[in-house]
């Protein structure tokens, strides 16, 4: 939490900083003693002790700077059209206790406002791709992955009337327990439900990019549109081999 340090008459704002490091019997020095400055003390041969009142008691300080914390009060305002400007320390609100950090309002350029809408809503979609996307290899180790181009390529070898060797499928094949021609089969139908669904990812990240584009960018209404642009809540599913 940010505090402020007061002139004696507490009437203006001398610093700003983080809460200072007081301690008070080996504790943390509480907020009132922050705000009074400590104790009073006076000097008695070039060191400085501690006023202690009549029962032996520390008297706090009148005549120090004190330190205040500070409150961030942001009003209540639009972030896609407006922003919040924080004031010159000098127009704060001193309040008895506390500093109240005081802001000033203003509104965005209308081309600002949009541009960072649109942006914004391209991050959005982009990153809802990429989520969407890594499902597709999710349990797969990357050595595997890498191996994706060799499957497909014998398997189509291996349907086919090509008669090259298929050394993967062979192996992998043996040690799974299928027939070479089952699993040519089932990585092909792994293959085309890839395409498939990722096709389709595709497909709705390109939608919204043209729905993103599309909206005007000459009145306010535009940049509520922007941020309600979402990526679907349901989507085609694949199944693994």
């Amino acid at each position: 939490m940010s505090y402020a340090m007061l002139n004696v008459g507490r009437t203006a704002i001398l610093k700003t900083g983080p809460r200072p490091n007081w301690k008070v019997d080996g504790k943390p020095a509480s907020d009132e003693v922050l705000r009074h400055g400590g104790f009073e003390t006076e000097w008695i041969d070039g060191v400085e002790v501690l006023v202690l009142d009549e029962s032996g008691n520390r008297i706090l300080a009148t005549n120090k700077p004190g330190w205040y914390p500070i409150a961030y009060e942001v009003p209540i305002h639009d972030p896609h059209l407006q922003r919040a400007i924080l004031r010159p320390h000098s127009e704060w609100l001193i309040e008895p206790e506390r500093v109240v950090a005081t802001y000033d309002v203003v509104d965005i350029p209308l081309n600002e406002a949009i541009e960072k809408a649109r942006q914004a809503a391209f991050k959005r979609i982009n990153a809802e791709y990429e989520s969407h996307a890594l499902t597709l290899v999710e349990g797969y180790p990357t050595s595997e992955q890498q191996s994706w181009p060799v499957q497909i390529r014998e398997a189509e070898i291996l349907l086919g009337a090509d008669d090259e060797p298929t050394p993967w499928i062979d192996a992998a094949a043996s040690a799974r327990g299928i027939s070479r021609v089952e699993l040519a089969n089932l990585i092909k139908a792994q293959d085309t439900a890839y395409r498939q669904y990722h096709g389709t990812l595709t497909g709705i990240r390109q939608a919204l990019r043209d729905q993103i584009a599309a909206i005007s960018d000459d009145d306010p209404a535009p940049v509520a549109a922007l941020y309600e642009i979402a990526w679907p809540e349901s989507e085609p599913q694949t199944e693994t081999t």
